[in-house]
């Protein structure tokens, strides 16, 4: 009897712990209580007729999850994963600037950027330029209008 009430504890527990990581994963994607404000632009290059759509936000249950989209497409959170579409840092503001008819130049901290970052998406070729120290993002932020740059950022990081 000891054994079948120590059986039972022990996947009542187990089930309440998947069933609790669950739940933990899913408010990391979605809001608790409204959607996560999100900034959107799209960066349109004529001559070729394509679009690149940015995203920025600040996520997570303590909102401690920052990240700066560029993809091919229209991005959708929550409605399937579209990583393969996209070249993704891990920031809350980058600045660019198109750099000829297909390709644009990105200025991102250094420690946002993936060793395995793609070199292009949707037809336009993707330069980036890793800001490598907290003195240099500041630089950034603050003068990127003079250096003739535009900028992506999370809206609580304007």
């Amino acid at each position: 009897m000891k054994i079948v009430l120590l059986t039972i504890g022990l996947v009542f527990g187990l089930v309440m712990g998947a069933v609790s990581g669950a739940v933990v994963m899913h408010f990391l994607y979605s809001p608790i209580f409204d959607e996560p404000p999100i900034n959107f632009q799209t960066i349109y290059f004529p001559k070729t007729g394509t679009k690149i759509y940015t995203v920025a936000r600040i996520w997570g249950i303590t909102g401690n999850s920052e990240e700066v989209r560029l993809c091919s497409e229209p991005f959708e959170f929550g409605k399937r994963d579209q990583t393969e579409q996209c070249v993704v840092f891990d920031t809350d503001r980058i600045f660019y600037k198109k750099d000829g008819a297909t390709s644009i130049k990105v200025y991102a901290p250094g420690w946002s950027v993936s060793p395995e970052i793609k070199k292009a998406i949707g037809g336009i070729q993707i330069s980036v330029k890793e800001l490598r120290s907290f003195d240099e993002v500041k630089a950034y932020e603050e003068n990127f209008e003079e250096y003739g740059l535009s900028t992506i950022a999370a809206p609580d990081a304007v």
